[in-house]
């Protein structure tokens, strides 16, 4: 007797939740140490933002319920966080950090299940695949909701008429 492919997925799907929170606990733990840094910018309004990312991507977590005991998933190989750091600017707004992280989270998304080589679609037809990959949309969507409801950036944004000074 063939086992049906939602039941063949299952265990697939269990495999993604340690990597995907490990991932995301990185990420919000990156959010919180990007704030400070811009903070210390004295870019009160990117760091609040990213203040509210960590909340949101911690709320996120916790929607998604508890890791497994049993799962011993290899994480990914390369840390999300990193590019976050790399892409983040002093004078950068808002409307940038919503962006950047939405970008950063659909992009760890995605590789994760190439990582461990698991598909959407199979996913979906499983229970826990499927609660995972809703909880994952409505975190998405609201990062989307969050950014139409910020300015865009005016031109030169990044341009700074006082720029930091070494002394020799």
């Amino acid at each position: 007797m063939a086992v049906s492919e939602p039941i063949a997925a299952e265990p697939a799907a269990r495999r993604l939740a340690s990597p995907a929170r490990a991932a995301k606990g990185e990420l919000a733990d990156c959010y919180a140490e990007v704030a400070e840094q811009l903070e210390h910018c004295n870019n009160s309004p990117a760091a609040d933002t990213f203040q509210l990312l960590a909340r949101r991507l911690r709320s996120h977590l916790h929607n998604l319920g508890p890791a497994p005991a049993d799962d011993d998933a290899a994480p990914l190989p390369e840390s999300p966080a990193d590019e976050i750091f790399l892409r983040s600017h002093y004078l950068m707004t808002p409307y940038h950090a919503v962006e950047l992280a939405l970008t950063m989270e659909q992009q760890t998304h995605h590789a994760l299940l190439n990582h461990l080589n698991l598909d959407e679609a199979a996913l979906r037809r499983t229970p826990v695949g499927h609660d995972y990959l809703a909880e994952q949309t409505r975190h998405f969507e609201g990062l989307r909701s969050l950014l139409a409801q910020m300015p865009a950036p005016p031109a030169g944004w990044d341009e700074d008429p006082d720029p930091p000074r070494m002394d020799e």
